[in-house]
């Protein structure tokens, strides 16, 4: 319901035509977590959990498929602190959700790698590699890491 309530606020907004002058058409994102979230452990900063591929796919399967209900203009995978869950969510979007497209942002620890250790520039290079992937970054890291984690993008 949260995704249908954004998009009709979003549609009241565009309907004023001075809210349409110079600018595009917001988007509606629907927010999926990582699996550190739900452990409410400070993991998903972290990153040291583990899961096989399947594992991470299954778990993200039904907040997926909840979201794409409300018909989000895109799912948005924010603050993920490991690469190998983020290939694992892209092959489900691929093999069941395939005409939709994402935005994914990982958490950094500083300014060369993830919260697990990976390096951002694989994850990049890894997002970059996917079509479904219309949009890359960074959140959740100190101000002081930005410079360093966008020379390495």
């Amino acid at each position: 319901m949260s995704v249908e309530l954004c998009k009709r606020a979003r549609d009241d907004f565009w309907a004023i035509e001075a809210n349409r002058v110079n600018r595009i058409k917001p988007l509606v994102a629907a927010a999926v977590g990582p699996y550190g979230a739900h452990l409410l452990n400070g993991e998903v900063f972290k990153g040291s959990y583990e899961l096989t591929e399947k594992d991470y796919m299954d778990h993200h399967r039904w907040s997926i498929k909840t979201l794409l209900k409300g018909e989000p203009d895109v799912l948005a995978f924010e603050t993920f602190p490991r690469l190998d869950e983020v290939k694992a969510i892209c092959k489900l979007m691929a093999e069941e959700f395939p005409e939709q497209c994402a935005y994914i942002a990982f958490c950094a620890r500083d300014g060369e790698v993830i919260s697990n250790g990976d390096h951002i520039r694989d994850c990049a290079a890894f997002c970059d590699s996917f079509d479904q992937v219309v949009c890359f970054g960074v959140n959740c890291t100190g101000p002081e890491n930005v410079s360093s984690l966008i020379k390495h993008i």
